[in-house]
């Protein structure tokens, strides 16, 4: 039976939104002449799930985009909240909200009712200040409460729409005016329902060109995990894709292809610092968004199993677990007995178990990535890229051809890796001029750019009994079989661009395992039967990617410097590009943003 106060609530809340839905839905289309430009609404109200589940309702209605941006100071309280609303109206958006609703974690998460058409962009945060950590541009407010606003309206567009409670309106109306917006309409409430106003506002703001005015094409430069990481999340926005790659033209490297093998595990400090805070929101992107892919790209979702030989670095992670208290389902202490039913073998000391790591074949991976109908892969190599008033086109080479593509784009990523500091130098990217006229060196991250390779052994498994269950993480990595070979890794040389498989790296990579193994490596050795690969990984100093858009030159983005963790980056690297020119709210903190800009 329904509860007759949340149902009095629920029902006098619907009528607002009807009695308003012809003011909203005519101000949605006033934002931008494409139809499917997104619209973003900030809802500072405590009753945020009555207002997210009657927006769903009036996007119904239209074909625009919405994005809804929202803080939840209590993550208990917000949970308790949509059970209850739950438990009473199973409508389609609380049904989602309540299957998808995010871990405890503290920072920005996505959920997505419709998939890049709909989206709850949450931020578990206690600080009300915290809305200066969105970026996004805001069209339109839902206000229940003053705690936030000054924060929040310093996200507003030029001109935008407010939905206040009537007990809210007048101090609403202050602070539009300290932020310099003019009041330009007030709809006063009806007989049918009188607890909200709306209007709309004014300012002299400049407005913001969308960057979708010039079409959705884009060309990626690089087909690593990098590339088609971006290439996937702008095809799945609608884009046209074009990935080029010299890597096309050759035949397809069957072995690699079924035992290439990596794990996607959170780093975890005690700090919580930046990096750790970029790795957790790059696995739960990927998790969400590699759902659609994951039979085709061999995605395991087994989880880590943390340990290490270094009693130093072991105790560290024990005490970072503890320390920050995340929950159960993200990370958890597990002793030797655990341990060893989780991994399936014998293990002798505590670990961290991180029940949503994965292990994905990164060759699969990308190969799935790249099957979007709206993606097309093109055999070429870029030397420079031409800038031609608003768009840029590609040169280079092909089949060992010079050649200049007809195709010109607005937009361009740069996700060749190793390579990406050489191609802009090339195309006179790498400097600014100041207003002096002095050339300046404009890309200071990409300074310390440098090759870091490594190596891994490939492990018939029946040397080491069928191996773990789960990825064994710590200093090195011993992975579950594929296609009947386990995965130990790795070696990490700066500065090696032609790196080899050699028993110097094998004895390094065995000395990392934290495990008593049934075989020794001298036996493997001698068998005849071990693989391996090496590989050279691209990295900057502090090992941060580089991500987002030339401050100096609009239109060219860089997804590098992803080091040993391109899995975790390659979704992440493609929500904050496909967010960024979409205009959708971006998935990540600010400040986040900011360690990984190229500057």
């Amino acid at each position: 039976m329904k509860n007759t106060v949340l149902f009095s609530q629920y029902e006098a809340l619907q009528k607002t939104y009807q009695y308003y839905a012809s003011s909203l839905l005519t101000y949605s289309q006033t934002i931008s002449t494409d139809a499917q430009a997104p619209l973003t609404i900030a809802i500072l109200s405590s009753d945020y799930f009555l207002h997210i589940d009657a927006l769903y309702t009036l996007w119904q209605q239209q074909d625009r985009p919405w994005h809804i941006v929202c803080i939840a100071d209590d993550y208990q309280e917000s949970r308790l909240a949509l059970n209850k609303w739950y438990a009473d109206w199973q409508t389609p958006c609380l049904q989602k909200l309540h299957e998808q609703w995010a871990l405890p974690l503290p920072g920005l998460h996505r959920i997505d009712i419709e998939p890049y058409r709909f989206s709850i962009n949450m931020l578990f945060c206690e600080d009300n200040t915290a809305w200066k950590q969105f970026v996004g541009q805001v069209h339109c407010f839902i206000v229940d409460k003053q705690a936030g606003l000054s924060e929040a309206l310093r996200l507003s567009y030029p001109s935008p729409c407010f939905l206040a409670h009537s007990t809210q309106f007048t101090p609403l109306v202050e602070k539009i005016r300290y932020h310099q917006l003019a009041l330009v309409s007030e709809v006063q409430s009806s007989v049918v329902q009188d607890n909200y106003v709306f209007c709309t506002a004014t300012s002299k703001k400049p407005t913001i060109t969308s960057r979708i005015e010039k079409g959705r094409k884009i060309a990626v430069i690089g087909a690593g995990v990098a590339g088609a990481g971006v290439a996937y999340a702008l095809a799945n926005r609608g884009w046209t894709v074009t990935v080029v790659d010299p890597i096309f033209a050759l035949p397809p490297d069957e072995a690699l292809l079924r035992y290439s093998s990596g794990a996607v595990t959170p780093l975890l400090t005690a700090d919580d610092s930046h990096k750790a805070r970029l790795s957790r929101a790059g696995i739960l992107l990927a998790r969400q968004r590699w759902q659609a892919i994951k039979h085709l790209a061999n995605i395991r979702f087994c989880g880590t199993l943390e340990l290490n030989r270094d009693k130093g670095h072991a105790k560290d992670l024990l005490e970072a677990v503890s320390t920050l208290n995340f929950p159960k389902e993200w990370v958890r202490l597990v002793s030797p007995e655990e341990a060893s039913d989780i991994a399936g073998i014998p293990v002798d000391q505590e670990g961290a178990y991180f029940p949503l790591a994965m292990q994905v074949a990164p060759l699969q991976l990308r190969q799935a990535l790249l099957q979007h109908p709206n993606i097309r892969c093109q055999s070429f190599t870029v030397t420079h890229i031409q800038k031609e008033d608003q768009v840029y086109r590609l040169m280079g080479e092909e089949n060992g051809t010079q050649k200049v593509l007809t195709e010109t784009f607005p937009h361009i990523v740069v996700a060749n890796a190793i390579e990406s500091a050489t191609l802009l130098k090339q195309s006179g990217f790498d400097e600014k001029i100041l207003k002096s006229g002095q050339r300046v060196n404009a890309l200071t991250r990409l300074d310390s750019l440098h090759a870091l390779s490594g190596e891994v052994m490939i492990i018939p498994q029946h040397f080491v009994k069928g191996g773990p269950q789960c990825v064994i993480g710590g200093q090195g990595y011993y992975l579950p079989q594929q296609e009947g070979f386990c995965v130990m890794g790795s070696t990490y040389v700066h500065g090696d661009l032609s790196p080899k498989i050699s028993k110097k790296g094998q004895t390094i990579i065995w000395e990392k395992i934290p495990l008593t193994l049934p075989v020794t490596l001298e036996q493997l050795q001698e068998s005849g039967e071990l693989k391996g690969r090496a590989c050279v990984r691209a990295v900057v100093q502090g090992r941060m990617p580089v991500i987002g858009e030339l401050e100096h030159m609009r239109g060219i983005w860089l997804a590098c410097a992803y080091a040993s963790h391109g899995m975790t980056w390659s979704s992440l690297a493609g929500e904050i590009i496909g967010a960024s020119l979409e205009g959708e709210p971006l998935p990540i903190e600010r400040d986040l943003l900011w360690s990984i800009m190229p500057k």
